[in-house]
């Protein structure tokens, strides 16, 4: 997946706060060291209370992704992963790209396997606006 910024966010207290511990490309050194509450760190915070995998085609509009970020850094598209150890949620991975959503040049049924059927369904047909 080409992406301007990858970012690895862990989390704390449970799920109630989150951590960019690290971050490779164009925003990494914006982004690495940058810890909050996750019910208002945006795409990474909506990834954890679903537990479920988030793409945000377009980014502009959509508050399930800061909107100073898209602004600042021009982000088009986002996707965020949570990743689970042994049962556990232990953070997510994040990534953002600009100028052209991840699916332009990518099958979209690749994301689909990642989470439940009526996830997939709701990806495929590009409803995935307001949440789970």
């Amino acid at each position: 997946m080409q992406t301007e910024t990858a970012v690895v966010s862990l989390v704390e207290s449970f799920g109630e706060r989150v951590d960019h511990a690290a971050a490779v490309g164009k925003y990494a050194d914006m982004m690495v060291g940058k810890r909050g509450d996750a019910a208002t760190s945006g795409l990474c915070g909506t990834a954890f209370q679903g537990s479920c995998p988030v793409l945000v085609e377009e980014t502009k509009g959509d508050l399930r992704v800061h909107q100073d970020y898209v602004d600042a850094w021009a982000i088009q598209t986002a996707l965020a992963i949570p990743v689970f150890f042994q049962g556990q949620l232990g953070g997510a991975l994040m990534a953002l790209r600009g100028n052209q959503t991840f699916l332009e040049k990518q099958n979209p049924r690749r994301y689909s396997r990642l989470c439940p059927l009526g996830f997939k369904r709701e990806l495929w047909r590009g409803r995935l606006k307001g949440g789970f």
